[in-house]
This record gives C-alpha cells, structure tokens and sequence, in this order.
C-alpha cells in the first residue's frame, strides 16, 4: 500500500512535468523504470519527504487497526477456537500457497474446497478461461511469505460462528507475470521477484474459513479504517 502511493505520485508528477503524454506500460514498467535513474531516485526522495505526514498517518491507522483487530480476535478465541491467531495465521498461510500454486497450473478447481463456491468460479470465468482462450498463461512463484496481518473481523451472531469474516494483508515475496505460450514471451509483469501485498477476505463456511475475495494491497487502508463487529452471542469451542 505504502509502496503502491509512493509509485502513484512519482507518475503523477513526471506527467504533469512532462511536455509529452505518458502512457504507463501493462505491469507498472515506467515506474520501475523511472526509478533506477538518479533523476527518479532524487524525485522519489523529494516526493517521500513532501508527503511523509501522509505515509506516516496511513502506517498508524494500519498498526492500531491491526493491533484492535489482533485484540477482537484474542477475545473471540476464548469461546471459539476458529477465532485463535496463530490457527488462522496457519490456514491462511496453507491457502495462500495452495490457491497460488493452483493458479499457477491454470487448474483453480483443485482448490475449490478452500474457497467459496461463487469466488472459484468467478476468477476462474473471468481470468483463467480468458487468458486461456488467448493463449496466455499467468507464471506465479511464491518464494516465501512476509508476513500476515489481521486488519478487519466480523463474528457473526451464531453458535457456531458460520459466516464470520476477517480480512487479511498477506505480504510474500513472489514473481507474477504473464507470459504468451506461442513464444514464451512476457506480456505483462517481469520475472524479478517483488514483495507484493494482496487483501484476503476469509468467511467460515461448514467448521473452516475459506477465501471469499481477493484484493490488491492498495485496498488494506479502506479495512483498517472500518469498526470491527464482534458478536457477544456465545461460541461454542469449535477448531478452525
């Protein structure tokens, strides 16, 4: 998110300073590219300090919506297990991999138990069977997860907490581009290996969460400035 605004202004500004129009490149190419030159570093640098305040603000509202958030979560552990941190931590972890792996194969349907059934099929329709039709092919290689962290939860009013949710920031380092299977060529993206941050909502369907949705990491600020809403109805002690 942080990252992502930085690169946003960079942009903005050399289009503004520029006499030509700029068209950004499928992947953010011009920005990557903008910054590895000394003229892009020293612009990013007076951009950084100009809109500090802002960074720093949207840091705090992340960290005191995660540390709530870990809080809720703590609390609905006591009556609920499917609630305990470091087992959402563990399955969200398993699925991130799994569903990335999948998606790599092309064959999302081999985890279609780890998500809901609308959001398999969905990304399967809109993404996979398009890119297949045009003879395309999304490369995903996770070299390792960051980080996890809780920035939304919603329990619901049940004994059984079905159809609670919590929203995730996962950070992994990871390569994410789309080739052309005619020549192999790249289309999309690049093969360097980036931190990239994506939003994960989890809902808990039949005694598990599985992925309802999944957001770029810009989106993580939006979550973090909502109330958590936390049933005081009973949960009986369920494992996730």
């Amino acid at each position: 998110m942080k990252r992502n605004l930085i690169l946003i202004l960079l942009v903005f500004a050399l289009i503004i300073c520029s006499d030509e129009p700029m068209m950004a490149a499928a992947g953010g190419s011009i920005a990557k590219a903008i910054t590895k030159s000394f003229w892009g570093k020293l612009l990013l640098f007076v951009l950084f300090v100009l809109f500090l305040p802002l960074i720093i603000w949207i840091y705090l509202k992340e960290y005191f919506a995660i540390k709530k958030t870990m809080k809720d979560l703590h609390a609905l552990a006591i009556s609920n297990r499917a609630f305990d941190w470091l087992s959402l931590k563990m399955r969200a972890s398993e699925v991130f991999m799994r569903v990335q792996t999948a998606w790599d194969k092309n064959n999302i349907e081999e985890v279609s138990a780890w998500m809901d059934d609308w959001y398999w099929q969905n990304q399967k329709y809109i993404h996979l069977e398009k890119w297949e039709e045009k003879g395309q092919k999304n490369i995903v290689n996770i070299k390792r997860i960051k980080d996890i962290k809780p920035l939304y939860v919603q329990s619901s009013n049940t004994q059984n907490a079905e159809d609670s949710r919590v929203i995730l920031s996962i950070e992994a380092e990871m390569q994410d581009y789309l080739v052309r299977l005619s020549d192999n060529m790249i289309v999309e993206g690049d093969k360097e290996f980036k931190d990239v941050e994506s939003v994960w909502t989890f809902i808990y369907k039949n005694g598990k969460w599985v992925v309802q949705n999944i957001e770029e990491g810009s989106t993580s600020l939006s979550y973090a400035k909502m109330e958590n809403i936390v049933s005081n109805a009973p949960l009986n002690h369920q494992t996730a």
